[in-house]
């Protein structure tokens, strides 16, 4: 399986030294990436590992038999929330304001992964509001992930 964590990583210094030149579609594009690495780091943390040891995705092609259900939600931030049932419930139940900030880091003026075609950087305005969304997610997102370590390590 991928590493999304140090993938999640690496790509927010990215968006950092993206950010530091005023490259702000391609850090809108890296940061709309990072996060959704962060999403599917955590999502894994929890799967069970195959018969082999390790963790895997679901495939409904593949009809393999992992140990779950759950599919890689690909680029989709709805998908991978909605298959973390505790993230979820969290989200929905008790922080709905993250779910405006996952809309606006996942479009900022169209999905993130076509932002890499945007040929205009945005205004300096609609660039800072959808950074201050990304720089609250990642905290959140980040707060939440070392909580559920630390959960962990004390069972």
């Amino acid at each position: 399986m991928e590493d999304f964590r140090t993938a999640f990583s690496q790509r927010c210094m990215d968006v950092e030294a993206l950010h530091e030149k005023q490259r702000y579609v391609a850090s809108m594009h890296i940061g709309g990436v990072a996060v959704e690495c962060l999403l599917k780091a955590i999502i894994c943390d929890d799967l069970p590992d195959n018969a082999q040891g390790k963790k895997e995705w679901y495939d409904k092609e593949k009809r393999n038999n992992p140990g779950h259900t759950v599919c890689n939600p690909g680029h989709d931030y709805g998908r991978a929330l909605r298959s973390h049932n505790d993230l979820y419930w969290f989200v929905t139940r008790k922080h709905p304001y993250v779910l405006q900030w996952l809309d606006k880091v996942e479009s900022p003026e169209c999905h993130f992964i076509n932002m890499r075609y945007v040929g205009q950087e945005p205004d300096e305005r609609r660039y800072q509001s959808w950074y201050d969304a990304y720089q609250k997610l990642v905290g959140w997102l980040t707060t939440q992930d070392l909580r559920r370590h630390r959960e962990e390590e004390n069972k």
